[in-house]
């Protein structure tokens, strides 16, 4: 597992030897309150999905969060995609929340 950062850009590794399993792209949002942590990309290669890799992963992410002072971790998914699946299993609750789109013309 290996860690790397800014003040506000966090990245996470895990890897085998020299081979990269997985990653995770965090940002640190500054808030009202409490500072929380955005997952922007969270990606495990597929031949290494479902072996525990994701949770280990996941479970670094909330260690940081807990050494920056954060109360929370926040990241959008798709339902019912396994990812979705994924994060509930590790902890996350879905709440209720509206999401815009603006399309540059």
């Amino acid at each position: 597992m290996s860690y790397c950062g800014s003040d506000s850009r966090k990245c996470f590794g895990i890897a085998e030897g020299d081979h990269i399993i997985g990653i995770a792209l965090v940002l640190l949002v500054p808030s009202i309150g409490t500072s929380y942590l955005r997952v922007e990309d969270f990606c495990i290669e597929l031949e290494s999905q479902r072996k525990g890799y994701g949770t280990l992963l996941i479970n670094s992410i909330f260690k940081k969060a807990l050494e920056l002072g954060c109360d929370s971790i926040l990241l959008g998914t798709q339902k019912n995609f396994p990812s979705h699946r994924f994060y509930l299993k590790n902890g996350f609750v879905e709440v209720e929340s509206i999401l815009l789109y603006g399309k540059i013309k």
